[in-house]
């Protein structure tokens, strides 16, 4: 079963990735009109650094009893993600962009996300140059074994911007991420996890230091 949701989300990814190249052929199509010329495509692949973390929840358990933990802590987990990205270039120096793809949060959660991020260069999108970008996501966790719940990571940071060739760029990336959703909370009385019925409050943050390169065309 766990072999399915992973051939899933290899087939979500290929088919964000197959998106990209249809929307980079449409741009050559349109050519240098004034669509076609903002309009760019890209892949990304990111190393996520866990430095922080809590969770808290709230429950009743089998006998009608509440039962409540918080616990938080240094967390340095690894974790990664590959993104596909459609950006449109608003001015010369803003630019929008959808992303989407699968990302990790936590040791125990793999996410399939879709979010917007903007950026601004400070010396404009055609040339080499630092920019700043934010992005706010939302995601669906892959997991089998549980009810799929939702996520929200958002994330700021700074980049550098290396044009390798008129129409290709190759963007560094730093930034700060925080990720917020409900995790399964293991059961306390017994196998398996807490029943959804029986979950008050379900809590979880995720901060974390992340690096990753953009290959835009």
């Amino acid at each position: 079963m766990k072999s399915g949701i992973g051939h899933i989300a290899a087939v979500a990814v290929l088919t964000v990735l197959l998106g990209v190249l249809d929307i980079h052929d449409a741009q050559a199509r349109l050519g240098s009109g004034p669509v076609g010329s903002r309009i760019g495509v890209g892949v990304e692949m990111g190393y996520s650094q866990g430095v922080f973390s809590h969770h808290g929840f709230n429950m009743l358990s089998q006998d009608g009893y509440r039962l409540y933990d918080f616990n938080s802590g240094f967390t340095p987990s690894a974790n990664g993600y590959l993104l596909a990205s459609v950006s449109y270039e608003v001015s010369r120096r803003n630019v929008i962009s959808v992303l989407g793809g699968y990302r990790g949060i936590s040791g125990d959660d793999r996410f399939m996300t879709l979010g917007v991020r903007y950026a601004f260069h400070y010396s404009g999108t055609g040339s080499d140059g630092f920019f700043s970008l934010a992005d706010v996501n939302a995601g669906v966790s892959t997991r089998v074994d549980i009810d799929p719940h939702p996520a929200c990571i958002a994330s700021f940071g700074e980049g550098y911007r290396l044009k390798l060739s008129p129409w290709v760029n190759l963007d560094f990336m730093l930034s700060l991420s925080c990720a917020f959703d409900s995790p399964a909370i293991v059961n306390p009385e017994g196998p398996g996890y807490v029943p959804e019925q029986n979950i008050l409050s379900n809590f979880a943050g995720y901060y974390a230091l992340n690096f990753s390169l953009s290959l835009n065309f």
